[in-house]
This record gives structure tokens, sequence and C-alpha cells, in this order.
């Protein structure tokens, strides 16, 4: 049996009419005839009583019909599904993203994507910045969001340049120079610092270190978290002063001070990444939403 066979056959069954049935599909009526034949043999019992008046369906042929047009719709979704799905319009996109570094831009993007893609399954997975590089190189997430690019800048990886920040100084409200509006950096020698953990993220953790070195000293680091938000965390708590990217001003609040750091120009870039390589067409559409939303986006202002 043959999805062909099954189209004439309800073609011929809604017309009951072998010549207007033929007209409709663009066949032969001979072929048509054929094909209905062979369809009969196939099931062994009559589906149309016919002569030179009048083609009706039998007690057989009304009841093949139902089930013939069941399966001819399933099949045309079928086949609907497979084009949505091969051009990118249904299907799911993972995102990999470090959550400070995109809060005022990534929830943007996800909203219009999902608006105008809403076939689309958005997966989000907030993970540090070494599990986003692991989940980008085994293919467990499609796009990510990250900090130092650079990290992960290697042969069949793109990466897109979203925006560029600068460092500050983190402290307590209560600390004595909260009331700064900036701060030599040498004037933080004997200060406990707070780092990101190297082995979480090596280019993070050189973030204070190269700075400290290069004018003078080496930092007193009493504490070496894994996320940024623990870094602010312990910030606050009083533990130690921070360099952090400007963007941890998303955690600001009346116990913290970001202050300017005198003389430095140096800052960070946060980028999209993903593979050359990844044939999920999804990602087309999401990178052309994260492109649009991005020439209007208002990430700047955490250094302002």
């Amino acid at each position: 049996m043959e999805i062909r066979q099954l189209r004439y056959f309800v073609t011929v069954a809604e017309r009951l009419n072998f010549t207007e049935a033929s007209k409709q599909i663009f066949v032969a009526q001979s072929a048509v005839s054929q094909q209905i034949a062979e369809l009969e043999n196939e099931l062994k019992v009559q589906l149309f009583t016919r002569n030179k008046r009048s083609v009706k369906l039998t007690a057989a042929g009304n009841a093949f019909l139902k089930e013939a047009i069941d399966i001819l719709n399933r099949c045309d979704t079928a086949a609907h599904a497979a084009y949505q799905a091969g051009t990118g319009k249904t299907g799911t996109v993972s995102i990999g993203f470090l959550s400070s570094a995109v809060r005022l831009f990534l929830p943007k993007v996800i909203r219009k994507f999902r608006q105008d893609f809403p076939n689309i399954d958005v997966v989000l997975k907030q993970l540090t910045l070494n599990k986003l590089k692991s989940a980008l190189e085994h293919d467990e997430i499609d796009i990510g969001f990250t900090v130092c690019p650079e990290l992960i800048k290697t042969t069949g990886i793109h990466v897109e340049e979203l925006y560029k920040g600068h460092n500050l100084v983190l402290v307590q409200a209560d600390h004595p120079i909260a009331r700064k509006t900036s701060v030599n950096i040498t004037s933080l020698a004997d200060e406990p610092f707070v780092v990101i953990s190297r082995q979480e993220s090596l280019e993070m953790y050189n973030l204070a270190l190269n700075l400290c070195t290069k004018y003078g000293f080496t930092p007193r680091i009493v504490s070496y978290p894994v996320l940024m938000e623990s870094v602010v965390f312990l910030v606050e708590a009083g533990i130690g002063i921070a360099v952090v990217p400007s963007f941890s001003k998303m955690y600001s609040n009346s116990n913290l001070r970001f202050i300017e750091i005198e003389g430095e120009s140096s800052g960070y870039e946060v980028a999209a990444v993903w593979s050359k390589n990844n044939l999920n067409p999804c990602i087309d559409y999401f990178i052309t939403t994260m492109r649009n939303e991005n020439n209007h986006s208002n990430v700047q202002k955490y250094d302002n």
C-alpha cells in the first residue's frame, strides 16, 4: 500500500467520480483506476461499486475512508514537522551563560526569540566559566555567553563580542575608602583581597593579581570563591575587597561601593560563543535575534 494510492482513493471517494478526481490530482483517469484496482486487490475487498452512471462507496470503502484520511493527515503533519525541524523553526536551542555578565542583555534576547519562534524550546544553563567552556566543547550547549572569551578562542569556535567594560574596586560601605569616587591601586597594598578561584577561571583570577603586580605589590588573598555572586557576598560581609568587572554593579546595594581605578584603562569583553560545526539550524535564528537586540541594548549602562 502506497501513500499515492491512499490519496487517489480519498479523492475519488470525495468526488464519487473518477473523471473529476483525475482532473483534480492531474493524473490520467486510467492511472487512477489502475491504482484503485491494485489497492482493492491488496486489501482483498471492493471499495467502490461503479457503473456507467454512478460511483458509490461500499461498506468496506466507507470504513477505509476514515482511516485513510487519518493516515494522510498524519503524513502531512509529519512532513510539516520534518520541514520545520530541518529549517530550524522548531526544535531546541541550549544556552549556557554567566548570569552576572549578561543579566541585562540575555533576558531580552530570549523573550524576543520566544515571541518570534514559539515552536523552538529554549534550554537555559547557568554555568561557571570553566564549565561553560567544557559544555561548549562537548556540544552540551549550542551557544554560550561569557567573559574572557580568549579562554575558548580555539579552532572551530566563533566568538562575537557583545560589549566591553572596565574594572572597578569593590568595597563594603563602611570601608575607609568607600566615600571616594576613585582610588590609586597602590593604596590597597595592605588590604585583604577576595579573588575568584584560579581553578575556576585563571583569567578572572589574574584580573586582580596582574593589576596589583603591575603597580608593584602582590595582593594578600584571603578567599577564593568560584562565583562572582560569592565574591560580592564576601566583600559585603567585610571579608575583604575585590577587583571586579563593572557588570558586577547588578549586585549593587546600600552595603557596597564600586570605585573607579585611577589611571587604569584595562577591561574585559563579554561575548557570545558557538561552534562553527554545530548543525542545529535553530542557532542561526537565535544569533539573528541576538544581533538585532544587541544593536539597541543598554548593557553599556554598567560602564556609565
